[in-house]
Formats: structure tokens, sequence, C-alpha cells
């Protein structure tokens, strides 16, 4: 019968690196898996509490009333004073005038179409009775010149009629020479007398076609005196619409402005955009009284005022920063030993150059901390411009991705 041999199972004491591994396990585990918080480091400055709001003139001009007294309570939309704007009173007087001028300007050249259009009319008379002080050149041109084709169609008219009256004589007087003529070739043959009477029937018959010719030079004179005269009435129309309609869009903009300013003139109304109460009302802030443009006119005390960390962090930083991350904050003071919690309000649109020559040719992002703790609503005013160190929560990272990242030499990162 064979003898059973005993099984015999591996031991740590034999295999050393199976000890390692086991031991090393755990580690291992927590570098590849477990996640820390990785913040940015900064520093800040306590600002206090941003609760109390200046109230300045915003343009020049005189108080008309101030609504409010010191230690007034306050709401948001409530009316605090009301002012005259001494710039939109200069503009309105500027607008008025240039109002009136091209309302005169207006009614000038409306006048001036409605005569002009008269112009073309029979029997016509002038739009208004006092016409004759407002007439413009171009009318009283027109005018002119109308009167002188009037006249010089009368006379042309009257030499049609003589030339008329000679071409019926000279028609008279073809109808006798020719009979005269045939008399006188019957009686004689073509004598001497005959040839005479020839003579004087052709001469008859030239004036008649002269005559005939001038009748219608004439006539053609005076349809072209009237051609001329009707283009140049449609030409001035022409000009006197484009004009009108022009002179219109502008009264129109003018009497927009001057309503507009004329509110805006006679009292600009300036609200509280804040729930709080009315600490002071500067000197020289009274009914009346002529005030620059950003003139302090009173101060408000915010009710609802935010409390505010002015932070910078290293340009670097930045890909790490958001509206809204979390951040803790950590005073420099050995009154306060907790850290604070807030979280970013503002990221400055552009980096700054450090002013300190230990950060000379750095850059800093500017950026507002808005503490959630109440370690200041009971130490604000007492440790304004005490500084901090500040730190930005961006993500959570593996420990391995944060080992690996500390090995460069332009980041650094704290964990917590």
């Amino acid at each position: 019968m064979k003898r059973l041999k005993a099984i015999r199972f591996p031991t740590l004491k034999n295999k050393p690196l199976l000890k390692i591994a086991l031991i090393s396990s755990p580690f291992l585990l927590i570098v590849f898996f477990a996640k820390i918080d990785v913040v940015s480091p900064g520093t800040g400055i306590i600002s206090g509490l941003h609760s109390n709001i200046l109230i300045k003139s915003p343009s020049k001009g005189f108080i008309v009333k101030i609504n409010v007294k010191e230690g007034d309570e306050v709401q948001i939309g409530d009316l605090l004073y009301e002012y005259n704007n001494y710039d939109d009173g200069i503009h309105l007087k500027s607008v008025i005038t240039e109002l009136e001028y091209m309302t005169d300007l207006l009614s000038k050249y409306e006048l001036d179409k409605c005569n002009t259009n008269q112009l073309l009319l029979e029997n016509a008379t002038s739009c208004e009775l006092s016409s004759l002080e407002k007439v413009s050149y171009f009318y009283q041109s027109l005018l002119d010149k109308k009167s002188f084709v009037e006249m010089k169609g009368l006379t042309d008219q009257k030499k049609m009629v003589v030339l008329e009256q000679l071409k019926e004589t000279a028609l008279e007087e073809e109808s006798r020479v020719k009979s005269k003529a045939h008399l006188i070739g019957r009686v004689s043959g073509h004598s001497l007398k005959y040839i005479d009477a020839n003579i004087e029937l052709s001469k008859i018959k030239a004036s008649k076609i002269q005559y005939s010719l001038q009748i219608e030079t004439l006539k053609q004179t005076v349809i072209s005196d009237g051609e001329e005269f009707r283009k140049a009435v449609f030409t001035r129309l022409i000009s006197l619409d484009e004009k009108i309609t022009t002179l219109k869009g502008k009264v129109n903009d003018n009497i927009f402005k001057k309503e507009l300013l004329t509110i805006k003139t006679e009292y600009s109304k300036i609200k509280s955009s804040v729930r709080g109460t009315v600490l002071s009302i500067e000197d020289g802030a009274y009914e009346n009284a002529y005030i620059n443009e950003s003139k302090p006119i009173m101060q408000l005390k915010n009710d609802d005022g935010k409390q505010l960390l002015d932070a910078k962090f290293d340009t670097k930083y930045r890909p790490f920063l958001f509206v809204g991350a979390k951040v803790k904050i950590s005073v420099n003071s050995p009154k306060f030993k907790d850290l604070y919690l807030g979280r970013i309000s503002r990221i400055s649109t552009d980096s700054f150059e450090y002013k300190t020559p230990a950060k000379k040719g750095m850059r800093y992002f500017s950026v507002d901390i808005e503490p959630e703790s109440p370690f200041f609503d009971d130490h604000v005013n007492e440790n304004v411009g005490v500084s901090t160190l500040v730190y930005a929560l961006s993500e959570k990272i593996s420990t391995f991705n944060y080992i690996f990242a500390i090995l460069s030499k332009n980041l650094t990162f704290n964990v917590w």
C-alpha cells in the first residue's frame, strides 16, 4: 500500500513577491481609484459689506424736488429725487429753433407749390391773399415768365390775325388778277399786258405763301413758348415735391425729439434700485440747486448688500475657475482658526499684471468671492483689509492623476 504525500500550500514565507503584492494592494487601490478634491490656490482681501450705494447725478441740471430725507426706508422703485436735465434743456432749445425754421420753410414750400400749380390753370388766383409777401424767387420768375409768354402770345395772335387778313386780301387780289389776265389773253393774246398780269399774279401767290409761312411760324412759336413754360413749371413742382417730402420727414423727427426732450427736461426721476435706508443727503443737494454731472446726491444703505472677498489667482489656474465654483477661505489671523466657505461670483474678462516685485512679470485674474459662512456678519467692519488664502475647488481626480500632475514644474495644486 502506497503512502499518500501531504499537500503543501504556498506560504508568504516562501513567496516574498506575493507578500509584497498583498501588502501594497490597498495602496494601489487608493492610488488608482480613490478621488481627491483638487483646488487652485489664490490670495484674497476682505473687502467688507458692499452695501453702501452712492447716488450721483447722471448729468448736470437743477434739482426739482428731493423726495426722501435721512433715515427714510426705501424700496426698489421708490422715487429719490427729480431734476431738470440741463443738457437736454439746451438740446430742446436747439430742436425748437430748428423745428420752427423747418416748419416755416415747409409752409413756404407748400405755398410755393400751390401757387406754382395755379400757374397751369386758366384764370388762376394766388393760394393766399398775403402770398405776394411770401412768394419765392422761383415762383416770381415763373410768374414773370408766364406773363411774358401770355403777352408774347397775344402779340403773336394779333400778328396772325393781320397776316390772315393779308392772306385773304391776297386771295381776293389773286382772283381779280387771274380774271384780268384771262380777259387780256382772250382780247390781245400773249401781249405785254398779259405778261405783266401773270407777273403780278406770281407776286400775289408768293405773298400768299409767305403769309401762310409766317402764320405757321407764329403758331409754332406760341406752342413752343407754352411747352417751355409748362416744362419749367413741372421741373419746379418736382423739385418742390422732393423738398417737401424730405422736410416733412425732418419735421416729424424733430416733433418726436421735442416731445421726448420736453418730458425729460420737465423733470428726470431718479429711483432706488435697492431696498434699504437713506444714510445721508450730501451738502449742496437741495431743491433748485444746480448740480454737475456725477455730483454725489445721497447715500443709501443696501439691506440686501452682498459680502465679498477680492481674490487673485495666477493666470495658469484660469482653466480651473468658473462662476459658482466652491471656495474654501483661510483667514491669515490667529483669531480665526476655522475654514470658511464661499463661491465665485465673478471672474475678470482679462488678466492683470502683479504690482509686487516678488511676482514681477506674472499676471493674475481678479475674482469676487461671496462667502457663505457667518464669519462676515459678525466681524466684517473690524476685519476689512485682512488678507486670506483662498482655494477654489475645481474637480475631483484620482490620486494617480494628482501624483502625475505634481510632477509638472508649471502647476502646483493643493488637495483636501
